[in-house]
Protein backbone atom coordinates (compact mmCIF):
# COMPACT_ATOMS: atom_id res chain seq x y z
CA UNK A 1 0.00 0.00 0.00
CA UNK A 2 1.54 3.66 -0.92
CA UNK A 3 1.10 6.62 1.98
CA UNK A 4 0.66 9.88 0.58
CA UNK A 5 1.20 12.99 3.03
CA UNK A 6 -1.24 15.61 2.94
CA UNK A 7 0.42 18.99 4.65
CA UNK A 8 -1.42 21.85 4.33
CA UNK A 9 -3.84 24.19 6.81
CA UNK A 10 -7.25 24.64 8.21
CA UNK A 11 -8.61 24.25 4.43
CA UNK A 12 -6.65 20.74 4.77
CA UNK A 13 -7.36 20.20 8.63
CA UNK A 14 -11.29 20.95 7.40
CA UNK A 15 -12.13 23.94 9.82
CA UNK A 16 -16.00 24.25 8.97
CA UNK A 17 -17.05 27.96 7.81
CA UNK A 18 -19.97 27.48 10.23
CA UNK A 19 -18.83 27.62 13.48
CA UNK A 20 -15.13 26.97 13.41
CA UNK A 21 -15.45 23.13 14.38
CA UNK A 22 -13.96 20.29 12.39
CA UNK A 23 -15.63 18.82 9.92
CA UNK A 24 -16.00 14.96 9.73
CA UNK A 25 -14.45 14.65 6.33
CA UNK A 26 -12.28 16.91 5.34
CA UNK A 27 -10.77 16.13 1.74
CA UNK A 28 -7.84 14.11 3.11
CA UNK A 29 -10.17 11.80 4.35
CA UNK A 30 -12.53 12.08 0.95
CA UNK A 31 -9.18 11.18 -0.75
CA UNK A 32 -9.12 7.84 1.17
CA UNK A 33 -12.65 6.94 0.38
CA UNK A 34 -12.14 7.75 -3.14
CA UNK A 35 -8.67 5.87 -3.46
CA UNK A 36 -9.16 2.97 -0.45
CA UNK A 37 -5.42 1.19 -1.97
CA UNK A 38 -3.50 4.39 -0.62
CA UNK A 39 -2.94 5.31 3.15
CA UNK A 40 -3.35 8.58 3.75
CA UNK A 41 -1.70 10.84 6.42
CA UNK A 42 -3.42 14.06 7.21
CA UNK A 43 -1.27 16.40 8.32
CA UNK A 44 -4.02 20.05 8.71
CA UNK A 45 -3.55 22.75 11.05
CA UNK A 46 -5.49 25.49 11.32
CA UNK A 47 -3.22 28.78 10.83
CA UNK A 48 -0.48 27.43 9.37
CA UNK A 49 1.64 29.58 7.36
CA UNK A 50 4.74 28.61 5.00
CA UNK A 51 7.70 29.85 7.18
CA UNK A 52 7.14 33.07 9.27
CA UNK A 53 4.92 32.96 12.47
CA UNK A 54 6.71 34.61 15.11
CA UNK A 55 4.30 35.00 17.53
CA UNK A 56 3.64 31.27 17.62
CA UNK A 57 5.58 29.18 16.19
CA UNK A 58 3.87 25.67 16.20
CA UNK A 59 1.72 27.85 13.35
CA UNK A 60 5.05 27.71 11.23
CA UNK A 61 4.83 25.60 8.67
CA UNK A 62 8.85 25.00 8.49
CA UNK A 63 8.34 23.59 12.00
CA UNK A 64 6.29 20.72 11.92
CA UNK A 65 7.78 19.75 8.10
CA UNK A 66 10.88 19.65 9.90
CA UNK A 67 9.34 17.34 12.46
CA UNK A 68 7.97 15.10 9.19
CA UNK A 69 11.00 14.65 7.82
CA UNK A 70 12.96 13.29 10.82
CA UNK A 71 10.40 11.07 11.75
CA UNK A 72 11.16 8.83 8.35
CA UNK A 73 8.20 7.87 7.31
CA UNK A 74 7.23 5.89 4.14
CA UNK A 75 5.74 8.33 2.21
CA UNK A 76 5.36 7.77 -1.47
CA UNK A 77 3.48 11.22 -2.76
CA UNK A 78 3.62 14.43 -0.48
CA UNK A 79 0.67 17.03 -1.28
CA UNK A 80 1.16 20.41 0.49
CA UNK A 81 -1.41 23.11 0.26
CA UNK A 82 -0.37 26.12 2.21
CA UNK A 83 -0.28 29.48 1.59
CA UNK A 84 -3.42 31.35 2.11
CA UNK A 85 -2.41 32.09 6.02
CA UNK A 86 0.92 33.90 4.27
CA UNK A 87 -1.41 36.98 3.48
CA UNK A 88 -2.76 37.44 7.46
CA UNK A 89 -1.81 40.84 8.94
CA UNK A 90 1.57 40.51 10.87
CA UNK A 91 2.52 37.66 8.44
CA UNK A 92 2.08 39.60 5.40
CA UNK A 93 4.38 37.61 2.62
CA UNK A 94 4.26 38.57 -0.41
CA UNK A 95 4.00 35.99 -3.19
CA UNK A 96 7.50 35.67 -4.03
CA UNK A 97 8.58 34.82 -0.03
CA UNK A 98 5.96 32.07 -0.34
CA UNK A 99 7.63 30.68 -3.06
CA UNK A 100 10.39 30.67 -2.02
CA UNK A 101 9.44 28.60 0.97
CA UNK A 102 7.59 25.80 -0.59
CA UNK A 103 10.89 26.04 -2.84
CA UNK A 104 12.90 24.78 0.23
CA UNK A 105 9.90 22.74 1.54
CA UNK A 106 10.68 20.83 -1.79
CA UNK A 107 14.31 20.77 -1.79
CA UNK A 108 14.43 19.16 1.89
CA UNK A 109 11.74 16.96 1.00
CA UNK A 110 14.27 15.28 -1.70
CA UNK A 111 17.00 15.55 0.32
CA UNK A 112 15.36 13.18 2.40
CA UNK A 113 13.32 11.03 0.21
CA UNK A 114 15.54 11.33 -3.13
CA UNK A 115 15.59 13.39 -5.82
CA UNK A 116 12.95 11.74 -7.71
CA UNK A 117 10.15 11.90 -4.71
CA UNK A 118 6.73 12.06 -5.82
CA UNK A 119 5.28 16.06 -4.75
CA UNK A 120 2.34 17.62 -5.51
CA UNK A 121 2.06 21.21 -4.82
CA UNK A 122 -1.40 22.74 -4.53
CA UNK A 123 -2.45 26.61 -4.80
CA UNK A 124 -5.06 26.89 -2.62
CA UNK A 125 -8.48 28.23 -3.31
CA UNK A 126 -9.24 31.87 -3.36
CA UNK A 127 -10.20 33.96 -0.86
CA UNK A 128 -13.49 36.30 -1.51
CA UNK A 129 -14.62 39.49 -0.14
CA UNK A 130 -17.21 37.60 2.18
CA UNK A 131 -14.39 37.71 4.63
CA UNK A 132 -15.36 41.00 5.46
CA UNK A 133 -18.25 40.41 7.66
CA UNK A 134 -16.60 37.96 9.37
CA UNK A 135 -16.17 38.98 13.02
CA UNK A 136 -12.58 37.46 12.96
CA UNK A 137 -11.62 37.16 9.87
CA UNK A 138 -12.01 41.04 8.82
CA UNK A 139 -9.82 41.65 11.37
CA UNK A 140 -7.36 39.56 10.96
CA UNK A 141 -7.18 39.38 7.34
CA UNK A 142 -6.29 42.99 4.72
CA UNK A 143 -9.15 44.14 2.33
CA UNK A 144 -6.75 43.06 -0.34
CA UNK A 145 -6.59 39.83 0.53
CA UNK A 146 -8.81 38.44 -2.42
CA UNK A 147 -6.47 39.72 -5.00
CA UNK A 148 -3.42 38.30 -3.23
CA UNK A 149 -4.50 34.94 -2.88
CA UNK A 150 -5.35 35.03 -7.19
CA UNK A 151 -1.65 35.65 -7.54
CA UNK A 152 -0.81 32.40 -6.36
CA UNK A 153 -1.93 29.67 -8.73
CA UNK A 154 0.51 31.09 -11.61
CA UNK A 155 3.46 31.64 -9.25
CA UNK A 156 2.88 28.22 -8.01
CA UNK A 157 2.94 26.64 -11.59
CA UNK A 158 6.25 28.19 -12.38
CA UNK A 159 8.03 27.05 -9.40
CA UNK A 160 6.13 23.58 -9.84
CA UNK A 161 8.06 23.50 -13.88
CA UNK A 162 11.06 25.04 -12.02
CA UNK A 163 11.22 22.12 -9.65
CA UNK A 164 9.46 19.50 -12.10
CA UNK A 165 6.86 18.52 -9.52
CA UNK A 166 3.15 18.05 -10.18
CA UNK A 167 0.65 21.22 -9.78
CA UNK A 168 -3.33 21.21 -9.44
CA UNK A 169 -4.94 24.53 -8.61
CA UNK A 170 -7.39 24.15 -6.12
CA UNK A 171 -9.16 27.32 -7.53
CA UNK A 172 -10.49 25.12 -10.70
CA UNK A 173 -12.41 22.71 -8.71
CA UNK A 174 -13.63 24.34 -5.49
CA UNK A 175 -14.87 27.63 -3.60
CA UNK A 176 -14.82 29.24 -0.18
CA UNK A 177 -17.90 29.61 1.91
CA UNK A 178 -19.61 32.92 1.65
CA UNK A 179 -19.86 32.32 5.89
CA UNK A 180 -16.09 33.30 5.92
CA UNK A 181 -14.80 33.74 2.62
CA UNK A 182 -11.93 31.87 3.60
CA UNK A 183 -12.71 28.06 4.11
CA UNK A 184 -14.38 25.32 2.05
CA UNK A 185 -17.87 23.80 2.34
CA UNK A 186 -18.07 20.08 3.12
CA UNK A 187 -19.44 19.59 -0.64
CA UNK A 188 -15.96 21.85 -2.00
CA UNK A 189 -14.02 19.59 0.01
CA UNK A 190 -15.51 16.70 -1.63
CA UNK A 191 -15.10 18.53 -5.24
CA UNK A 192 -11.60 18.97 -4.45
CA UNK A 193 -10.89 15.84 -3.25
CA UNK A 194 -11.82 14.01 -6.40
CA UNK A 195 -9.91 16.94 -8.82
CA UNK A 196 -7.10 15.27 -6.88
CA UNK A 197 -7.87 11.59 -6.87
CA UNK A 198 -8.24 12.11 -10.64
CA UNK A 199 -4.79 13.87 -10.45
CA UNK A 200 -3.24 10.64 -8.36
CA UNK A 201 -4.20 8.16 -10.58
CA UNK A 202 -2.27 9.83 -13.47
CA UNK A 203 0.64 10.46 -11.19
CA UNK A 204 1.01 6.84 -10.48
CA UNK A 205 -0.81 5.67 -13.81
Amino acid sequence: MKTILCYGDSNTYGHLPLDGSRMPAPWPKVLGSLLPEFKIIEEGQCGRTTHRYETDPAQDGTVRFGELLQAGLNVDLLIIMLGTNDTLNGINCETRETVESLRAYIKSWRNTYGENSKILLISPIHITDAFKRHEVFSVVYPTDAPARSETFSPAYEKLAKEENVYFLDAAQYAETSDKDGIHMEPEAHKKLALAIAKKIVTIFD
